[in-house]
């Protein structure tokens, strides 16, 4: 007993100091009330302003549209779920915006959390707190976490139900929770609809399994958490005429944006980076040389295929990366930028799933990132924040999967820890300049126009 609340209390260290270290960052940005930004603007143009019409619904305020009126157009293209628990709270007399957005900013608490914890499951504590921090310290997660978004909290579903997928075959009760997990994940964004292939996947290991067979309570709780998210998208497309509401049809439901495989690859590339020189110059734990050699060459071919320039009218825009393309050399609507680091995610995905695909987990990984994908590309755009904090996310939990020693007996290695050290830097000065110069210059201008 000792030795589980000594292990447990080992694993919880590092949770904690993610959690402080959110509440700092994410609050201090918060109480200093800016206005400025892309995550700002939506909050203001778009997700306050549904919470606002669906809180004058629910109090029955003269003038206010009804729930179903509502519900057939509003000015968000993603699903009611975040605005609506938002709503509530406003009516139980959370009425102020700084009120909201520290309860909204509970989401980003949780998930900074869960994925440390998760990541604690299989690898060294430290090694897992080290992993945390480039997502917490995203450009993408603090804004989505600072101002009202819907991006985080869906994450936050998303994720609970993939930690919930992965580790120990589940009980019933685990199934049912996955099931909730994702059902509530699509009332929040209809793309978490994703989450439908590695749960059903589940059950096609456990069909296929020799081990001992699913009660038909398992087989039940399965089917319903395939059945329920889909039926919610199903329900929302009815009502919508399609997979957003019209007002926004135009800009999200025009059609599959190709370049989005291209550019998650190039992400991939990008961030993953670190942990490839690490693992295959610096550190034995690798496999041979010709994987990443053969993934560098269908990357290549990935970021060949669609036009990856940058086209606004086309939904090739939105963030850092779509800047720095803008600037190079993009011959026939091909960018150089892209190809080049969609080679290099490709061989960091090669060398990921080498490792991990032996596993059962990492096959899931694997599964689940794929139809992320998917269902990114179905979007008309191809923002960089659609993409750059699942890759956050996949990418330590694929290097988890794919080390097979026990983490209480692992020997902590510098070389391996260094490649979440830099790329945590890396997201900290893009923080920097996306989310801390906007909090900090709005806060100066507040002070110099106070007399």
């Amino acid at each position: 007993m000792a030795g589980h609340t000594r292990t447990l209390r080992d694993r919880l260290q590092p949770c904690a100091v993610v959690g402080i270290a959110y509440l700092v960052l994410v609050w201090g940005a918060i109480l200093m009330q800016s206005h400025e930004g892309s995550e700002a603007y939506d909050q203001d143009h778009h997700h306050a302003v549904v919470i606002d019409e669906i809180a004058a619904s629910l109090r029955g305020d003269p003038g206010s549209r009804t729930p179903s009126e509502l519900l057939k157009d509003y000015p968000s293209a993603t699903s009611p779920g975040f605005h609506t628990v938002l709503a509530v709270v406003r009516v139980a007399g959370v009425d102020s915006l700084l009120g909201l957005q520290l309860v909204s900013s509970l989401c980003g608490l949780v998930l900074a959390v869960t994925v440390c914890a998760a990541l604690g499951r299989s690898m060294p504590r430290w090694h897992a707190l080290g992993w945390t921090m480039p997502l917490l310290l995203s450009p993408y997660f603090l804004g989505g976490s600072i101002w009202l978004t819907t991006d985080v909290a869906a994450w936050m579903l998303q994720f609970g139900a993939l930690a919930l997928i992965l580790g120990p075959t589940p009980s019933v009760g685990r199934l049912a929770a996955i099931g909730v997990l994702a059902t509530l994940a699509v009332f929040v964004r209809q793309p978490s609809v994703w989450m439908v292939a590695p749960i059903a996947a589940l059950g096609v290991i456990r069909w296929r399994s020799s081990h001992q067979a699913w009660s038909p309570g398992h087989w039940i709780a399965w089917v319903l958490a395939i059945a329920l998210p889909l039926a919610v998208l199903a329900g929302l497309v009815a009502i919508w005429g399609g997979l957003v509401p019209p007002s926004f049809r135009a800009q999200h439901a025009a059609g599959a944006n190709w370049a989005t495989p291209s550019l998650f690859l190039a992400l991939l590339g990008l961030w993953g980076s670190p942990w490839l020189v690490v693992t295959h110059v610096t550190s034995d734990r690798h496999g041979p040389w010709r994987v990443p050699v053969v993934g560098l060459g269908a990357g290549l071919l990935v970021g060949l295929l669609p036009q990856t320039d940058y086209a606004r009218e086309s939904g090739r825009w939105g963030g850092p990366i779509w800047s720095v393309i803008e600037s190079f050399p993009s011959p026939m609507g091909h960018s150089v930028v892209v190809i080049a680091l969609a080679g290099l995610g490709g061989a960091v995905l090669a060398a990921l799933i080498s490792r991990a695909w032996q596993h059962r987990d990492g096959r899931l990984l694997v599964l689940a990132m794929l139809s992320f994908v998917a269902a990114a590309t179905a979007n008309t755009q191809c923002f960089e924040r659609y993409i750059d904090l699942p890759i956050l996310m996949f990418l330590p939990l694929l290097v988890a999967a794919g080390d097979t020693e026990d983490p209480s007996r692992r020997q902590s290695s510098w070389p391996e820890v260094a490649a979440p050290v830099v790329l945590a830097v890396m997201q900290l000065g893009m923080s920097a300049v996306m989310v801390g110069r906007i909090v900090l210059f709005t806060a100066a201008a507040r002070g110099a126009a106070t007399p």
